[in-house]
């Protein structure tokens, strides 16, 4: 019995471990360039064509400029979700945005899933502000 505790307590340090190690991988990512949205699909409407042209630059401070038709600065972060936290979609990482952008773009500002990722290309999800759908976000690298 004492040797099944002990493996359950290592494989979850071992995982836990893991997880950080993939949060500081995302992290080092997204500050290693300049990004531009892919895909933006809120409450089921497509807006990725109308912030193709924005680029958001990530630092390692933790802020983010969005650049476009004007420029915006925010925080984004990357972690572990809380057991706490209730978005209703079962995830373990995630990025918060905390952005100033005029409406429809504010919904941007918002704790995503993190769906898929890689050094140039970041899949994001989130369950929509009413309830009703699944909003889609896609950052992929361009410099």
């Amino acid at each position: 019995m004492i040797r099944v505790g002990l493996v359950v307590v290592v494989m979850a340090f071992f995982i836990g471990g893991c997880k950080k190690k993939q949060i500081k991988n995302i992290e080092k990512a997204m500050v290693e360039g300049t990004w531009r949205i892919t895909k933006y699909i809120d409450e089921g409407e497509d807006f990725s064509t109308a912030l193709s042209s924005s680029t958001f630059v990530f630092s390692n401070n933790g802020s983010v400029t969005v650049t476009g038709s004007a420029t915006f600065v925010g925080t984004w972060d990357v972690a572990k979700e809380n057991d706490s936290d209730d978005d209703d979609i079962s995830d373990d990482k995630h990025v918060e945005f905390i952005l100033n952008l005029p409406a429809p773009y504010d919904d941007l500002s918002d704790d995503w899933e993190i769906e898929s990722n890689s050094d140039d290309k970041l899949e994001l999800k989130d369950k929509s502000h009413s309830g009703e759908s699944v909003d889609y976000l896609t950052f992929e690298k361009i410099q």
